[in-house]
């Protein structure tokens, strides 16, 4: 399927959780669960109006080693970058590697 070396990109998988605020309350925030070795592959980017700004996004595709806990209401962070996970493949249905549909540049 794919070598060890295609996965060669160190990315921290996130899950947004509930944290107490000052005021008695609660603030979502993103907290880091996990460290993964993907291939990140840019294949589209497009870009809009969006209340007078323009606001562009570019979809890749991660390929990774399977994980069954992974869901599309994480991301993944690369440095200062944020892909938001919009769709999730098990390839060929076999438990050993995924193919992931990620957002860059917009709010999950």
């Amino acid at each position: 399927m794919f070598g060890i070396g295609t996965y060669c990109q160190r990315l921290y998988l996130q899950q947004e959780s509930a944290m107490a605020d000052t005021g008695g309350g609660s603030a979502m925030n993103w907290t880091t669960i996990n460290t993964i070795w993907a291939s990140i592959e840019p294949i589209s980017g497009s870009e809009q109006m969006i209340a007078g700004k323009l606001s562009g996004t570019i979809t890749h595709r991660i390929r990774m080693r399977y994980d069954a806990t992974i869901t599309t209401a994480m991301r993944f962070m690369l440095g200062t970058r944020v892909y938001n996970i919009r769709s999730i493949k098990n390839i060929q249905q076999r438990n050993r590697a995924l193919e992931i549909l990620a957002e860059e540049g917009v709010a999950t």
